[in-house]
């Protein structure tokens, strides 16, 4: 089986004008509106904080260790597809110019490709949830770095490579996080690498599909798979995880005891697919 292909670095200067981004502005501040009135209001104001952040700070050197850490997520993603439907990983790539590729054997190749960008986005609700809903930030920490040491060792090459040096450091610094940091530093640590890592997703699919739909991509490779455009698999996963990114949201928001079937009103949704549709149409 042919690898999967590896990203472009996220464009650094949004295009101008209307277009998917823009109706996912509007869809993810209606539902942040509504989840700051529903949900525990000291979650709330710790995870808009974290947001505001991160938008802040997107493109500078302070969340770049994050972003690379989503790439890892995304690339392994691919990997374990491969591993559960009977393929292989040959090795892990993961470059400076936030990119990454994932070399396998066998496997099936239409959950392979449809892996990459959901699995990151599932990583980072996984990571945002278990940080806001538990209390075992610490350990987490320590249990998530060991993951990335494992992979790291046996998966990410080249040995003396960006990829591996990296993995290195990222699965040390969160051991050590855990290990010597209180708590509330871990919580907060954690809480930045999931929402990060399902915004990444997000702003992924866009760059790498939307706004760039010439470029090799894992839905240009699906496209070639199925007969679907590529397009048509990027609209429908960006929907799905901006839908994944807002019901994680809300889910680390709830307030204690509060029920687990809360979603992304399916109003807004298909608002947000319409305008997305329309946008990518106008290319």
């Amino acid at each position: 089986m042919a690898p999967a292909p590896p990203r472009p670095p996220l464009r650094k200067t949004p295009p101008s004008g209307a277009g998917p981004l823009d109706a996912l502005a509007a869809v993810l501040g209606a539902e942040l509106s509504e989840a700051a009135r529903k949900a525990d209001p000291a979650s709330t104001k710790v995870l808009l904080a974290v947001l505001a952040v991160i938008f802040w700070l997107w493109e500078t050197p302070w969340v770049f260790p994050i972003k690379i850490l989503a790439i890892f997520f995304h690339e392994l993603s691919h990997g374990l597809a491969a591993l559960f439907t009977g393929g292989r990983i040959r090795k892990i790539e993961i470059f400076l110019s936030e990119g990454g590729l994932c070399h396998i054997t066998g496997g099936n190749r239409f959950l392979t490709l449809s892996a990459g960008y959901l699995g990151s986005l599932l990583w980072g609700g996984a990571i945002l949830i278990a940080a806001s809903r538990t209390r075992y930030d610490r350990e987490i920490a320590v249990a998530l770095g060991g993951l990335i040491a494992y992979c790291t060792a046996f998966w990410l090459r080249p040995i003396f490579s960006f990829g591996f040096l990296f993995g290195l450091a990222s699965a040390a610094g969160l051991v050590a996080c855990g290990r010597f940091q209180p708590e509330h530093v871990n919580d907060l640590v954690l809480r930045t690498i999931g929402l990060t890592s399902c915004l990444y997703a997000v702003f992924d699919i866009k760059s790498d599909i939307l706004d760039r739909p010439h470029l090799t991509s894992d839905a240009v490779m699906l496209a070639e798979v199925t007969g679907v455009p590529a397009v048509v698999w990027g609209i429908l996963w960006i929907t799905l995880a901006v839908a994944g990114t807002l019901h994680f949201f809300k889910f680390s928001c709830m307030t204690p005891g509060e029920s687990v079937t809360q979603h992304v009103s399916s109003a807004r949704l298909m608002d947000f697919f319409s305008r997305a549709g329309k946008a990518t149409g106008k290319k």
